[in-house]
Parts: structure tokens; C-alpha cells; sequence
């Protein structure tokens, strides 16, 4: 088994892939022997059911994910101190959940732990860039135009503004291994 770190870009879905060391304790220079005994699980997680995206403003967020990328409402509602939705994208949900009731949220920024961004596959990156962009969505700044990044093997990936400043990346579905 290769540690998901010496894998070439962009991974190969079917690999089995090793836990990194912070999470096993192991460092790079472990022997092989001793990442397939970390990695050895009875129970295995199998999919990601949803992401959940907390957003300053779910209107403003709900018609980027609706109208620009093109998902699809599930249900939207009242849950405790917040407004929710959930959306669908492929086989994967999107939970968007509001602020609480009275308080706000600091706003996104890259220096803070946690998720960075998220990616979704487009059949066409062009075409759907080209619409996005009609539609009024922008480019994140710290990635003002597509771009091919320096890891061999990779393809040509964009990254749009979020309703919060965040980064929602976009990669072409035929471009992916």
C-alpha cells in the first residue's frame, strides 16, 4: 500500500490509500509493515453522505449552489436556531445551514483549520465556466483565472468565489483519473 502523500496527482480512486501519519502516528519513513498494520480497520467508511456548509447568508448561498452550479433542492427548513437546506449534486448532499438566531459568523478566510475548499466535477470545465461566469459568478482571487497546477499528471482546474469568500473549485469530469 502507498501513503496517500507518494501518490501521483491526481489520485487514482481505486487505490487503497494509508491514513497519514497524523492521524496513525506513523511517520513517512515508516516500513510498509507497519502502515498495513495501522491501516487495518474492521469497519470502513464508504462513501461521503454530505458536506455541510455553514453560510452568513442562506438566499445568497442557495442561489449560487441552485442557479449557478446547478443542484438540485432536496428541503429547506427550520432546524433549532438556524435556517437549512439541503441540496443534492451527483450522489452527494450538500447540507447549508444558516447562522444561528442573533449571532454572526467571522468571515472566511484560508489561515483557519478545517476544509479548504471543496471540488466539483463539470462535464465540460470551459462551457460550464463560461455560463457560471454569465450567470454572475467570479473567480476567487487567490485563483483569479483556470489554471493547470505544477503536479505532474494534472489537468486544468478553476476556482469560483463562494457566497462566504470561499473557495469552490471546479475540475473537468473527463480530465479526472
Amino acid at each position: 500500500m502507498v501513503p496517500f502523500w507518494e501518490l501521483p496527482f491526481p489520485f487514482v480512486r481505486q487505490q487503497a490509500y494509508a491514513l497519514p501519519p497524523k492521524v496513525t502516528g506513523l511517520s513517512k519513513s515508516s516500513t510498509s509493515n507497519q502502515v498495513k498494520r495501522a491501516n487495518r480497520h474492521t469497519m470502513k467508511i464508504i462513501a461521503i453522505d454530505h458536506v455541510a456548509v455553514q453560510t452568513s447568508d442562506l438566499d445568497a448561498a442557495l442561489d449560487f449552489y441552485l442557479r449557478i452550479l446547478g443542484a438540485d433542492m432536496i428541503m429547506r427548513g427550520k432546524f433549532k436556531r438556524r435556517e437549512m437546506a439541503w441540496l443534492r449534486v451527483g450522489v452527494v448532499k450538500i447540507e447549508l445551514f444558516s447562522k444561528r438566531e442573533g449571532e454572526s459568523l467571522q468571515q472566511w478566510n484560508d489561515f483557519a483549520s478545517g476544509p479548504a475548499h471543496m471540488a466539483f466535477l463539470v462535464p465540460n470545465l470551459d462551457a460550464f465556466l463560461s455560463e457560471a461566469l454569465a450567470k454572475g459568478a467570479r473567480f476567487h482571487p487567490s485563483h483569479p483565472a483556470p489554471f493547470v497546477p505544477p503536479v505532474e499528471g494534472a489537468s486544468k482546474i478553476a476556482y469560483l468565489l463562494g457566497p462566504d469568500g470561499e473557495e469552490v473549485e471546479l475540475r473537468d469530469s473527463n480530465d479526472v483519473m
